[in-house]
């Protein structure tokens, strides 16, 4: 069916993202400001605001992750950058 075909589609291109951003963990607070820098301007349907709810209380865990990171030098945390990134995509 065409809604398994597009959800197969996703998947595929999530995997894709997972694999090209492990090589960026250095970049991944840039990648981060872009992904606040532009979900403003991204058009998608969502009268009940779910995805923007979502999308939100990822880039505030990312955020909470990177200013762990910066501040308390905890870079055991790094790798979770990815997850939000992941995740805003995912939406």
């Amino acid at each position: 069916s065409k809604a398994k075909k597009v959800a197969e589609f996703k998947d595929d291109a999530l995997a894709h993202l997972r694999h090209e951003l492990k090589g960026h963990f250095s970049s991944m607070g840039l990648i981060l400001q872009g992904c606040h820098h532009n979900y403003p301007s991204v058009r998608y349907t969502d009268p009940r605001m779910m995805k923007t709810t979502k999308v939100l209380e990822e880039l505030a865990v990312a955020d909470v992750i990177e200013h762990q990171i910066k501040s308390q030098q905890h870079w055991g945390l790094s790798p979770y950058l990815v997850l939000g990134c992941l995740n805003f995509h995912a939406e």
